[in-house]
């Protein structure tokens, strides 16, 4: 028994004293924190664009091709990015389609690491050329960025439309 608890004991010594000598990373600084989200928001900007010219591609531009991406809207969790992408495309050729803009603000980066990025947007959607005084669509926004080896592409999206 003694042999056993001294085993233990050698053992718990050993993986305590690995992971104190373990350092946390350098914290960012904000010349990092200004570049990581200023990458970003050109990507965010650029899928934005897809918007205005109907264009899916472009819109779903900002995902990962990983498997295990989310994308909510209005409460319905899609099946994968390509029926998002799919379903978005199918609305952008119908000729009612009504062309828009979006603009974000505010726009909120929380990086919780170099390679993990909680953004948080509210959009509003404005009818370009607009004639038939719709009101603009309100968006609320919450994407997860990871940095993958071709860049940063979000992972996982919530958006709610008003």
């Amino acid at each position: 028994m003694k042999t056993i608890i001294k085993t233990l004991t050698v053992i718990l010594a050993f993986f305590f004293s690995i992971t104190a000598c373990q350092k946390s990373p350098a914290p960012l600084t904000e010349s990092e924190k200004e570049e990581i989200k200023k990458e970003i928001r050109q990507l965010w900007d650029y899928s934005g664009d897809g918007i205005t010219e109907r264009n899916a591609d472009k819109t779903f531009s900002m995902f990962s091709s990983n498997e295990g991406v989310k994308y909510i809207r209005d409460g319905h969790l899609y099946g994968s990015i390509d029926e998002a992408r799919n379903q978005y495309a199918e609305w952008f050729k119908n000729p009612n389609s009504v062309k828009r803009k979006i603009s974000s603000d505010p726009v909120i980066f929380d990086i919780l690491d170099k390679n993990t990025v909680l953004m948080t947007a509210i959009g509003k959607l404005e009818v370009v050329d607009d004639t038939t005084g719709q009101k603009p669509w309100v968006i609320t926004y919450t994407l997860l960025w990871r940095k993958e080896p071709e860049g940063w592409k979000v992972f996982n999206v919530h958006n709610l439309w008003e």
